[in-house]
């Protein structure tokens, strides 16, 4: 069955876009809750130590609507990219083994002191071709750490984008580690498509989501949407932009899912 995954990452903190992530929760909980949609947000452990408060009204109003899992403390990449387009090559430095390991723990701590649970699932800040496939160290360090499904092949092959939606989720067998599931962000990240059809309640970038939901329904595939916090904002306090992609969604005959049940009900490893 075609299956629809939103995850948002919240990126935000007080330093970078004062009060924009505390905004994002209550409008994202209104249009989660108006629409019975659940989604996943995946949260830099550093705006969840600021703001924990904030956090856990959220849990509390939005109850198995919206999951909470993590985007590492400081929101590290895991992975150096080396991205290639029309305007040359771009590098995002990633950081050390130990560095990471320290920030992922880090923001499951603050996870846990917040919410009391730590957190299976994490979403790779700044993403990368083919996902972890090439880091076994980093999927040992996950799978120690009690992480079981990652978002982190978020890239194509040129470390750009869109992602094809035929990369598909899987597990991690051929490294060694099964119980880790990868599920794609596929196609292009909100903000990246609203730069060029429009932030607000922009019709063009509507009308560009129901093709691609067109294409993933007709093939029956699944795809994990990336969308951020500060852009589901911009122009669009109460997250009308969203609200309409959701109802495209529900009109369209997806299954819905956060991404933590998406992972529990995804097909064991091959024996």
């Amino acid at each position: 069955m075609h299956t629809f995954l939103l995850g948002y990452n919240l990126e935000s903190n007080d330093w970078s876009r004062p009060g924009v992530a505390s905004a994002f929760l209550e409008a994202a909980v209104t249009v989660h809750r108006a629409l019975a949609v659940p989604c996943t947000i995946f949260v830099r452990g550093q705006t969840m130590e600021e703001r924990p408060d904030d956090f856990r009204r959220a849990r509390d109003l939005a109850g198995d609507l919206v999951d909470f899992q993590q985007y590492t403390y400081s929101a590290l990449p895991l992975k150096t990219v080396c991205q290639e387009d029309s305007r040359g090559r771009t590098v995002l430095p990633g950081g050390s083994p130990a560095l990471c390991r320290d920030d992922v723990a880090r923001a499951s701590d603050v996870m846990e002191r917040t919410l009391g649970k730590r957190p299976i699932g994490l979403c790779g800040p700044a993403g990368a071709y083919r996902g972890l496939s090439d880091r076994p160290d980093l999927l040992e360090m996950l799978s120690r750490e009690g992480i079981r499904f990652v978002r982190t092949y978020t890239r194509n092959a040129r470390d750009g984008h869109p992602v094809p939606f035929e990369v598909q989720p899987f597990r991690y067998e051929a490294q060694g580690f099964a119980d880790l599931v990868e599920i794609p962000g596929q196609g292009w990240p909100d903000h990246l498509l609203r730069d060029v059809m429009g932030y607000g309640l922009s019709e063009r970038y509507l009308l560009r989501l129901r093709k691609d939901l067109d294409y993933v329904a007709a093939r029956k595939l699944t795809w994990s949407f990336v969308q951020h916090d500060w852009s589901s904002l911009r122009e669009d306090p109460a997250m009308e932009s969203t609200r309409r992609l959701l109802e495209l969604v529900k009109a369209l005959g997806f299954r819905t899912a956060t991404h933590a049940e998406f992972h529990r009900d995804f097909p064991p490893a091959r024996v």
